[in-house]
């Protein structure tokens, strides 16, 4: 059995748990030790304090992170924009005219980043794992995204209903998503309006990998990308946040 290396540092590389390859089954898979905490999704109770907590442990967590990652930057002009947001001949764009480009530093990306996964003693994250969508060249808006996304799915009646109440309606949920999502854009240098125009890009992302992995993918990302794009575009159409897009 090798250790792996990873090629991660600080903060990040002591949230990550160790891992080795084991034989299990015939093959060489993956295997990550232990690590402490309870999983973030003990909090997630539909009540705007349990919901704070929720949004602030692992965002807070995430900004310290990427904050750091700020030394390679990437920038996205319209085609590009247009590449990350097509998939099986359908573009889920959120806007038709794109005023780019959007900037933002390459950084590491769990692709999963939700419930279970995030281990936290109550105040902190104390470990992420299951890594199998991350990549360390990735975008640092894929993990936010997808964690609110999926935050407002399963607390409220759907992914739509979800964003309406917070990223749309004037609620204590929306403006603890948007504080958070505030203080993110700090961090890496980028607008809000950017994290609005790839809101479907999380979905996009995991439906694309799934593919290329195993030749098929689960139509349910491409159905919340759908709804994504949608309410993205509501967001925007109205200027749904309290600060300035």
């Amino acid at each position: 059995m090798n250790a792996i290396r990873s090629p991660l540092n600080g903060e990040l590389k002591q949230t990550i748990p160790e891992t080795e390859w084991v034989r299990m089954n015939g093959r060489d898979v993956i295997e990550e030790r232990a690590v402490s905490g309870y999983t973030i999704s003990n909090h997630y109770k539909r009540n705007p304090d349990s919901f704070s907590k929720s949004v602030e442990i692992p965002l807070t967590w995430l900004t310290d992170v990427l904050a750091k990652q700020v030394d390679q930057r990437k920038s996205i002009d319209s085609e590009k924009y247009e590449a990350m947001l097509t998939f099986g001949g359908k573009t889920y764009r959120v806007v038709s005219n794109f005023s780019g480009p959007i900037d933002y530093p390459v950084s590491p990306c769990h692709g999963d980043f939700f419930g279970p996964n995030i281990l936290t003693d109550g105040a902190t994250v104390t470990g992420v794992i299951d890594w199998e969508w991350g990549s360390v060249e990735g975008s640092p808006v894929v993990d936010a995204l997808f964690y609110l996304l999926q935050l407002g799915d399963t607390l409220f009646d759907d992914l739509s209903d979800g964003i309406q109440k917070t990223l749309i309606d004037e609620t204590r949920y929306s403006a603890t998503v948007w504080s958070a999502l505030h203080d993110l854009c700090l961090a890496i240098g980028c607008r809000l309006r950017d994290l609005i125009y790839l809101l479907p890009y999380p979905y996009l992302r995991r439906a694309r990998i799934q593919k290329q992995r195993y030749g098929q993918y689960e139509k349910v990302w491409l159905q919340k990308a759908d709804h994504a794009a949608r309410m993205g575009r509501t967001i925007l159409d109205f200027n749904r946040s309290p600060y300035d897009l």
